[in-house]
Parts: structure tokens; C-alpha cells; sequence
């Protein structure tokens, strides 16, 4: 197995590994950087890891403070999950379509800015339901 290979095969099976390294945010000083995660979400992370783990699936309602970064680390999840697993589908809905405009806008600069090309990823444009 090649160095290319190796990285593949890790990003897989990693969040942390695979969002460091193939996913950008904009911070809030507005630059664009790869996705690190926060002490707040490697605790989420870990606790649906484990529940993964211990279920084989991971059901979380997540009461949270604004501003920890929850919601980008539930859409780099889901995204991860997308494009590293065939025939994975993903889907978020909000209340708001103001909520659903900001959400799809996460994930559509993910997949502008992915260092590598996913050509088995079609991203949808974002509908009102």
C-alpha cells in the first residue's frame, strides 16, 4: 500500500484525521483553515464513537450553547460520511430556512474547497421543503 493509499484508508475510518485534513472552515477572523476540532467537539466525538461502538449506531439529541461548533462538527460528520461511504446519503433539515440556507452553505464550502476530488459526490442544490 502507497503513502496516497495509507492517507485514503485512514481518512475512512478518522473524523478528526480526515476533517484536518480535507476539510476547510472560515474562522472567525474570516480565514479559511482546516477543520481542528475544539475540546467541545472532540467530546461529542468521543461520546458518539462510543455509542457507535457499543450500538452500531449513534441516535444523540445534543442540548448545546451557541457558538461551541456543534453544528459544523455534525455537518463535517455527515459530509465525512457521504463521501467515504458509497451510496451514503445525508440529510438535515431545520425549522427555519434561513437555518437551512447557513447549514447547506457549510457544506457546499466543504466540497468547493476539498483538496481531493470525490467524483462519486453529487451535491444537490439546497430546496425549500
Amino acid at each position: 500500500m502507497d503513502k496516497l493509499q495509507k492517507i485514503g484508508a485512514r481518512a475512512k475510518k478518522d473524523l478528526p484525521f480526515y476533517s484536518k485534513n480535507f476539510l476547510r472552515i472560515i474562522n472567525k477572523q474570516g480565514e479559511r483553515v482546516p477543520f481542528e476540532f475544539n475540546p467541545s467537539q472532540l467530546e461529542v466525538h468521543r461520546r458518539l464513537q462510543r455509542q457507535l461502538k457499543e450500538t452500531g449506531r449513534i441516535r444523540a439529541l445534543v442540548l448545546k450553547s451557541r457558538q461551541l461548533g456543534i453544528s459544523t462538527y455534525s455537518e463535517a460528520r455527515l459530509f465525512w460520511r457521504a463521501v467515504t461511504t458509497k451510496n451514503a446519503n445525508a440529510v438535515v433539515i431545520s425549522h427555519l430556512n434561513s437555518s437551512s440556507k447557513a447549514i447547506f452553505e457549510m457544506i457546499r464550502h466543504f466540497y468547493d474547497h476539498i483538496p481531493v476530488s470525490y467524483t462519486h459526490l453529487t451535491l444537490p442544490t439546497n430546496r425549500e421543503v
